[in-house]
């Protein structure tokens, strides 16, 4: 045995195993893990577009930096989660059909909250370009006006030879 339940035998395609109640428990488990992360990450996410529109790079660096530990554990847990994916749901044996709805309904959540996430990350990448575009033309603004002052720098300056500060009145 190992410690996601008793040690499985290698299927094919002809002979299906039945999942065991401890199984769909520790599968229960993995999507409630799975649906927290991803809540935690939406709301990571909205404070990123806040950040964003306030241009706040320091708080937003931060905020990246939990996104991506939120995003390591995702990982971790579709890792543990992909041996579910090969394996006939109606195989799976549920203590209570309301657990398996549980189950469905933490699935379709998990499914939202992700295409919210998705929508959310394009729009702040395109806020960024859109950024990073308005920075890169005050730079080169600030570079070309760098490039005249240094050229009028260069030239020697008017001499005044005549300056009347006499009132025509």
């Amino acid at each position: 045995e190992h410690a996601l339940g008793p040690a499985r035998r290698h299927t094919t395609s002809h002979h299906i195993q039945r999942m065991t109640q401890l199984d769909t428990n520790r599968l229960a488990d993995l999507v409630a893990q799975k649906l927290r992360c991803l809540e935690q990450l939406r709301r990571l996410s909205q404070q990123q577009e806040k950040l964003l529109g306030d241009g706040n790079m320091d708080q937003l660096l931060v905020v990246l930096a939990g996104k991506q530990r939120l995003l390591n554990f995702l990982a971790h847990v579709e890792q543990q989660l992909e041996p579910y994916r090969a394996q006939d749901p109606e195989q799976r044996t549920w203590s209570t059909p309301q657990d398996r709805q549980r189950c469905a309904e933490m699935i379709s959540a998990c499914e939202k909250i992700l295409a919210e996430i998705v929508a959310g990350e394009r729009e702040c990448e395109g806020r960024l370009k859109l950024r990073r575009d308005e920075t890169a033309e005050k730079l080169a603004g600030v570079h070309a006006a760098g490039h005249a002052r240094a050229a009028y720098g260069a030239q020697p300056p008017a001499s005044v030879t005549n300056l009347d500060l006499t009132s025509s009145e």
